[in-house]
């Protein structure tokens, strides 16, 4: 090979493994970003979410109602597991047997760490036996304005679809 071709060869070879190294460079700091917005959702979790989420189940409990609180790490995807913390409050209506209530049809309401870079969803569950009630839904959210004032709205959120109804 002539020095032209090696050096028209050269520069390809260079030009292409630059892009390698800015796709892996990219990739790593993705993936530093997602570890960083995973802790803090997890230190939200503990200060923020999980305190108020207790508030309100023992409110409720009071009141001849029942609740529980599950927090994961890791959500089942299909194709596998997805690191993605979450915690969920299930609200367990008086008059309803908690056995019965399976997962899609106990009012529930989950904050998970989102797939946007510092931000959580939530997602709603409305319903109850028999699909009495609205369908599902949820919202997105900045961490940082995440507060007690915004877990107690999106849990009141379920139970007005939920106990508001006539005939509940």
């Amino acid at each position: 090979m002539d020095d032209s071709a090696k050096a028209k060869l050269d520069a390809l070879l260079q030009a292409y493994q630059e892009q390698l190294d800015g796709r892996a460079a990219a990739a790593a700091q993705t993936a530093k970003e997602d570890r960083s917005v995973r802790q803090r959702f997890v230190t939200l979790r503990e200060a923020v979410i999980e305190p108020t989420m207790r508030e309100v189940g023992e409110y409720l409990k009071a009141r001849g109602h029942d609740y529980e609180i599950r927090s994961q790490e890791t959500r089942d995807i299909g194709a596998g597991r997805n690191e993605e913390p979450s915690i969920a409050l299930a609200i367990y209506p008086r008059g309803y047997s908690r056995a019965k209530l399976d997962p899609d049809h106990t009012p529930m309401v989950t904050f998970r760490a989102g797939d946007a870079a510092g931000h959580l969803r939530t997602h709603l569950v409305k319903r109850l036996p028999g699909g009495a009630g609205t369908s599902d839904g949820g919202h997105t959210y900045a961490l940082a304005a995440v507060t007690p004032e915004l877990v107690r709205r999106e849990i009141m959120e379920v139970l007005e679809a939920v106990l508001g109804r006539r005939g509940t």
